[in-house]
């Protein structure tokens, strides 16, 4: 069932594509680790948690 799910995945993109995407959500998931106090500096807590909700919602985590 694995092997019908990646086949089906990449057919929609390419295989370079599908196994790359959980490595950008993964740096990308680092970066806003790396930078969470900046960030919470910068645009206040109840909008930066505002924004990660939204991230979240958007990636169906």
């Amino acid at each position: 069932m694995l092997q019908e799910e990646i086949r089906l995945n990449t057919s929609f993109a390419s295989g370079k594509g599908f196994y790359s995407f959980p490595i950008l959500v993964s740096i990308s998931g680092f970066l806003a680790i790396a930078f969470t106090d900046e960030m919470i500096s910068d645009m206040g807590y109840l909008e930066y948690l505002e924004v990660m909700h939204f991230g979240i919602l958007f990636y169906g985590v």
